[in-house]
């Protein structure tokens, strides 16, 4: 079973030292995860709005499939540090706002035991270190690299990410699959629970339909178990009584009475000619008092 690993990228900074390179770790982590077939399930990465027919809002689209998804992989590198570095006035860190908006969505709707924070960090510039990202991302676990624009041991520094989220991505491959594991089990019993449930309230609903009913004259209850036997079929005062006998003005009492009720329903034929059906209420009715044949 294929699922979301959804990746939160930013392209402030050089492409070749963040989204490319940390996309090309994730698809080779993810392709050697998939070859070992260690895990039931298959990830799969989705960023954006991508496969998405038509003109979706792109804002809600993300956020819907980061709400689907079962991993969520932000760059969490900062941003303006650079910016920083050059201007006398205080600048505070900071990793991209709409990584972050999103981060934080997958925080309420995934949670963290799903999350996986990668960053570009530089342990010789103090605006590039794990320290200095927002408080509640700096104690968490963080994936660090570190590379710049043309890095010789580029290739070397890929291969040893790459290691590292595929280690990351098995620990949380292992908590999906438990999840999945205790769904399985799960389903067989709420089934049953919801099946007894059900049972109660419909016998619980037929007690109460009896003791409501219970008053009904007999004549009363063969006139609905007639109609309830030839169902869908309707029938005029006159045709009731050439099929059972009896007087057609007291059917057409014993019909009003039973209209009343709710148990009987009437149409009209022409311009004077009244035909008589029995509801749905009326079948359960007699159906429960045991008059269907």
């Amino acid at each position: 079973m294929e699922i979301t690993v959804f990746y939160s990228w930013q392209s402030d900074l050089d492409n070749s030292t963040n989204r490319s390179f940390i996309e090309g770790a994730l698809e080779k982590a993810i392709n050697s995860i998939n070859k070992e077939n260690k895990f039931k399930v298959k990830p799969v990465i989705k960023q954006g709005a991508q496969d998405e027919a038509g003109s979706a809002h792109i804002a809600e689209t993300i956020l819907s499939t980061i709400k689907k998804a079962e991993i969520f992989v932000a760059d969490v590198s900062i941003i303006n540090a650079a910016t920083i570095s050059n201007n006398e006035k205080p600048i505070k860190p900071t990793p991209n706002p709409n990584v972050l908006i999103e981060l934080g969505y997958a925080i309420g709707t995934i949670g963290w035991n799903r999350i996986l924070m990668v960053m570009n960090a530089d342990s010789n510039n103090p605006y590039e270190k794990v320290e200095v990202l927002p408080f509640d991302l700096r104690h968490r676990n963080v994936c660090t690299y570190s590379l710049k624009k043309g890095d010789i041991d580029k290739p070397e520094k890929r291969k040893q990410f790459e290691g590292r989220i595929k280690y990351k991505l098995e620990q949380i491959l292992k908590d999906v699959e438990q999840a999945y594991v205790e769904k399985e089990n799960e389903e067989p019993f709420v089934k049953q629970e919801l099946e007894k449930i059900e049972k109660l309230r419909i016998e619980e609903e037929n007690a109460k339909l009896s003791e409501r009913f219970n008053h009904l004259a007999q004549e009363d209850n063969y006139l609905l178990a007639f109609l309830a036997n030839n169902k869908p079929h309707y029938f005029t005062a006159k045709n009731i009584k050439s099929n059972r006998g009896g007087d057609e003005g007291v059917i057409s009492y014993q019909l009003g009475r039973l209209h009343d009720h709710g148990l009987v329903e009437w149409k009209q034929i022409g311009q004077e000619e009244i035909k008589w059906g029995i509801t749905n209420l009326g079948y359960r009715v007699i159906k429960l008092k045991g008059y269907l044949t």
